[in-house]
């Protein structure tokens, strides 16, 4: 009787501990049309992943610490003209991306990017191109907005130091 008691608490104990490590496996956040090539698109790779998984989370701080300071940015905020008031962009620094994007990002349901691409431009840069959608509370979602970060590297990380629409 003892046997089989133990015997079922080691079959429960095993399956527990296989559920948790394929709840654990994360996948990724974007979908690559090419895997990363090499250890400058694979670190890129990895920043990027954490940027979505950042804006998927509405997490504020882990977003800006993945902008540089003197970053350019195109917000995805439809609507926005630049100084000619034409159809060009407008183009805003790190702090004020932060302050337009902070209200904004409690109301994101989900932020995924789909049919990524990284091309190595030098050792220190890299961009990466994709499709987003938004999915926003409230609001209609952004569906298929191409987009192109530039990552660059500085020090030990890899920012985005421009974002823009395609």
């Amino acid at each position: 009787m003892k046997l089989t008691v133990a015997s079922w608490m080691l079959v429960a104990l095993v399956l527990c501990g296989l559920c948790l490590v394929s709840c654990s496996t994360q996948r990724p956040a974007a979908q690559y049309s090419v895997p990363p090539q090499g250890p400058h698109e694979q670190a890129v790779a990895q920043a990027f992943e954490t940027l979505v998984r950042a804006y998927d989370r509405q997490d504020w701080d882990d977003v800006m610490a993945l902008i540089a300071d003197d970053a350019q940015i195109e917000p995805a905020v439809p609507d926005t003209t630049g100084p000619s008031g034409v159809d060009s962009p407008k183009v805003v620094n790190k702090h004020e991306y932060g302050q337009a994007i902070k209200p904004i990002l409690a109301s994101i349901r989900g932020y995924q990017v789909e049919n990524v691409r990284l091309v190595t431009v030098n050792p220190t840069q890299v961009l990466v191109s994709g499709s987003v959608t938004l999915l926003m509370a409230g609001q209609p979602s952004l569906h298929n907005q191409n987009r192109l970060w530039v990552f660059e590297q500085r020090g030990d990380y890899w920012l985005v130091v421009r974002a823009q629409y395609l």
